[in-house]
């Protein structure tokens, strides 16, 4: 939460600044800890990657995205 706060600080400060990322790396960064949490409640995350997602948004925004969805 803490994190969110900040960076909606930061957006109001000096607005978004977008480079290039890499989707999937967000992913890998972050699946095991969500595997984890899913494992247990008996849940199964299953990933197929079939090839390199490129986009150009606000990385932080990119992370909370990727984030959400898990």
């Amino acid at each position: 939460m803490n994190k969110n706060l900040l960076l909606l600080l930061k957006i109001e400060n000096e607005g978004l600044q977008k480079e290039m990322v890499c989707l999937n790396e967000i992913i890998e960064k972050n699946f095991d800890f969500f595997n984890e949490q899913a494992k247990a409640k008996n849940l199964t995350i299953k990933k197929k990657i079939s090839e390199k997602v490129l986009v150009k948004p606000n990385p932080d925004l990119a992370e909370i995205l990727i984030d959400n969805l898990f």
